[in-house]
């Protein structure tokens, strides 16, 4: 009776980790990469699904409704989030009714609609400088945005601006959004840092 050896023979094991080896020393990068896109992808489909929320609420309620940033967006009741003043919408924004359309959480304005926590892995996110969308952005009831709420949000990891994100909001409340190193002549925001 003739007994089979069942396993890896030593040449055999040395060859399929030679091999794991120069596997993951060519697709370790390219998945860091890859997670890398991915999550500047989510994070810009957040805010435009954030944005879009807003533009549709205001509409459906007749009534204004803010975007804005918060430093504490995911208090729990009894406690509500507040807008916050400052550049970066890193740690997170909400979307409320604004009774009185001036951008900012007021006692009466009890009506969080959206809280979106803070951005995951060191990334930024700032709005130009030049317009309110550095700190809000107010949607009327028309869907159409106030003045001085259009304007351009760069979202960009340790990468940079290269392989960072543009949200555009125009001022008839459209948003779209493009990978900054396809834009021929950036919009409003044109670096990732606030100006």
């Amino acid at each position: 009776m003739m007994i089979k050896n069942i396993g890896f023979t030593l040449i055999e094991l040395i060859v399929t980790l030679a091999i794991a080896a120069i596997l993951i020393t060519v697709a370790g990068p390219n998945f860091l990469t890859f997670i890398k896109n991915n999550r500047l992808t989510a994070q810009a489909n957040s805010m435009v699904g954030s944005l879009q929320l807003a533009r549709s609420e205001a509409v459906k309620r007749d009534k204004t409704v803010t975007v804005c940033r918060s430093d504490s967006p995911t208090v729990s009741l009894p406690a509500l989030p507040d807008c916050n003043t400052g550049t970066n919408w890193k740690k997170g924004w909400i979307v409320f009714v604004d009774n009185n359309s001036n951008g900012d959480r007021d006692a009466g304005e009890t009506t969080i609609l959206q809280q979106h926590e803070a951005l995951s892995g060191g990334n930024n996110l700032f709005g130009s400088t030049s317009t309110n969308v550095k700190e809000f952005i107010v949607f009327k009831d028309t869907g159409f945005v106030k003045t001085g709420s259009d304007g351009t949000l760069a979202l960009c990891d340790d990468r940079g601006k290269s392989d960072g994100i543009y949200i555009d909001l125009g001022t008839t409340g459209h948003i779209s959004s493009i990978k900054i190193r396809d834009v021929a002549s950036p919009p409003r925001a044109k670096t990732c840092t606030p100006a």
